[in-house]
């Protein structure tokens, strides 16, 4: 079976690349969960413009990890 493609839009782009900086700056932890690994993961993704439906779950726990860490 061909893996589905989600196109990003807008609202994604900025939540990715804000991640990315997160990670980037050290702000609030968030490296201390995240690192050189998950920026090259999301600058491919960014890159594409798409993630597929298997990096959907990986892409969900950031977005759970990112709501805890600054959104308490």
């Amino acid at each position: 079976m061909k893996e589905m493609q989600i196109w990003l839009d807008t609202p994604q782009l900025f939540f990715l690349e804000k991640i990315m900086n997160k990670i980037e700056g050290n702000k609030g932890g968030f490296n201390n969960i995240y690192g050189t690994s998950t920026m090259a993961g999301l600058r491919v993704i960014i890159d594409r413009g798409y993630y597929t439906d298997t990096q959907k779950p990986w892409l969900n726990s950031i977005r759970e990890d990112y709501l805890e860490c600054f959104c308490r």
